[in-house]
């Protein structure tokens, strides 16, 4: 179960939790973090405000070295400096950071609980962002399991809108066609690591709210862990586990895991859509949802009496929303220079 580190060390394995906010991604990491055998810190945000502008910088430099070289070697008058650390490092070099950076997240995750369980066999990375960054997860943990949670876009849509207007301000989307949109990318993006079978599980939060215990089965399966470990997995489907924190932060904190008050939207009544947005979110992701098996249900009536031609935005409209939407977001984080970034349900 265990996993090779940069240092030699072996560590427990890495899985990632995907989805788009407001798919239950949150709900279903709690649960996992009951689990004896199972550690995870609160978003990290790794991937997209560490890792991504890391790299994106590196690939610049590089980009620019080579640049700058060609026009050394053909005599350019010119020719630029060689500057940076792509003078000096290769890719393999920029690649043992990164995993050294991931494995650091990976050890002191399982130290942050050590008084609690003494078997961590998985630790569970989950910010909504990894689904905009599964090749660099790839590229520096080539043997990461993946969950990906699956909601029906127009409860997402109808949750992502709901949360703009309260504690999602600065970061939800506020129009139907940009919360269809965020649906979209984090379901393409998720998609990508699905070519790797054996390391790809879909999930659908239709069937976890149907089943949660059946779904917990085939989880804990997926990640090589006993379903029986600490009782049955119907006894862990009632339970919920605490995020790990570094022990000075935990003592600081207490016992409370400070979340928005609408966060979960526990016994509080679904928010809806209005039949022009509703309609909206189906033209948007009419194949996807198709191909999911989307369709009407007596939540989400066919809404035959909305002229069609309302849902179709003007590009130029459509553009400018999904770039308030991200910026947002980065907003929301306190780095306004990382493209892609989105935090969680």
């Amino acid at each position: 179960m265990a996993e090779p580190a940069t240092g030699g060390e072996t560590l427990p394995r890495f899985a990632v939790i995907l989805g788009s906010p407001r798919s239950g991604t949150t709900w279903l990491q709690r649960v996992l973090a009951a689990h004896p055998n199972i550690a995870t810190p609160q978003e990290t945000h790794l991937f997209a405000l560490y890792l991504a502008p890391l790299y994106a910088r590196w690939d610049r430099q590089k980009r620019v070295s080579e640049r700058n070289l060609q026009a050394i070697e053909t005599g350019q008058a010119d020719a630029g400096r060689l500057l940076g650390l792509a003078t000096i490092l290769d890719d393999e070099d920029v690649d043992f950071a990164g995993r050294s950076l991931l494995d650091s997240v990976v050890r002191r995750t399982v130290e942050a609980v050590a008084d609690e369980r003494d078997d961590v066999r998985v630790v569970i990375e989950k910010t909504p962002s990894n689904a905009e960054h599964t090749d660099l997860i790839e590229r520096i943990a080539p043997t990461t399991r993946y969950i990906h949670v699956i909601r029906d876009p127009r409860d997402v849509a109808a949750s992502l809108i709901a949360a703009s207007g309260d504690w999602g301000g600065r970061w939800a989307p506020r129009t139907a066609d940009s919360a269809a949109r965020m649906w979209i990318e984090h379901l393409e993006g998720a998609r990508k690591v699905s070519r790797h079978a054996d390391r790809y599980l879909e999930v659908r939060y239709e069937d976890m709210r149907a089943d949660l215990s059946g779904q917990l089965t085939r989880i804990l399966e997926f990640l090589d862990l006993p379903a029986d470990a600490g009782g049955t997995a119907a006894e862990l489907a009632k339970r919920q586990g605490e995020f790990a924190y570094k022990p000075a932060m935990r003592k600081r904190m207490g016992a409370v895991t400070v979340e928005p008050a609408a966060f979960s939207g526990e016994g509080k009544v679904r928010h809806g859509l209005s039949s022009s947005q509703q309609l909206i979110v189906e033209h948007r992701t009419a194949a996807l949802r198709e191909e999911l098996g989307y369709g009407a249900t007596e939540r989400w009536p066919a809404r035959p009496s909305v002229q069609k031609a309302a849902v179709v935005p003007v590009a130029g409209a459509v553009s400018a929303s999904r770039q308030a939407v991200r910026r947002g977001l980065l907003r929301a984080v306190g780095n306004r220079s990382v493209a892609g970034m989105v935090p969680e349900d």
